[in-house]
């Protein structure tokens, strides 16, 4: 059983790790995640000094991960779940080394959301919690994972970058 402190540092672990998401743009409509169909969307980039036509794939989990990979042709050249995106995963098309890492979007709750006030009470109600951190402990333990910005790319190089939507 977690305690109020861990389920806050998760959050706040989270809502960190997205903010890299905001300094790569996405291009292209987003895809949205099915539970158990993959969906792609192509791209030509350039490898090396060939252009190629590239895929980023996802296909969503029932009630588990979803998994991520970018195929060029009929090669899967980086593939791996969710959680293994989030610090990148690597590989390589034809010696060249290529990542992929899918950063979380988060959304937090409305501003005077009645689920984020009713929690905010009962936590206020632990011996050391002021108001305020119970507020901000609410806040952040509903905050919800709304989507993924993936990016391929070659060493500092960005390929293509995806949104995709839960």
């Amino acid at each position: 059983m977690f305690t109020i402190n861990q389920y806050v540092l998760l959050a706040v672990v989270g809502i960190v790790l997205s903010a890299p998401a905001m300094a790569t743009e996405a291009t292209g409509d987003p895809i949205a995640s099915v539970p158990g169909r993959m969906v792609c969307q192509s791209r030509t980039v350039t490898i090396g000094e060939k252009s190629v036509d590239a895929k980023l794939c996802v296909t969503g989990g029932n009630f588990g991960h979803d998994k991520y990979a970018v195929k060029i042709g009929w090669s899967t050249v980086v593939e791996g779940i969710d959680d293994e995106t989030t610090t990148g995963i690597s590989g390589a098309y034809k010696g060249v080394p290529v990542a992929l890492t899918c950063v979380p979007q988060h959304k937090a709750p409305a501003e005077g959301d009645s689920m984020v006030e009713s929690m905010a009470k009962s936590l206020a109600g632990r011996p050391g919690t002021s108001p305020e951190e119970a507020h901000d402990m609410a806040v952040k333990m509903l905050t919800t994972e709304v989507g993924r910005l993936c990016t391929f790319r070659q060493g500092e190089h960005d390929l293509m970058a995806v949104q995709v939507n839960f």
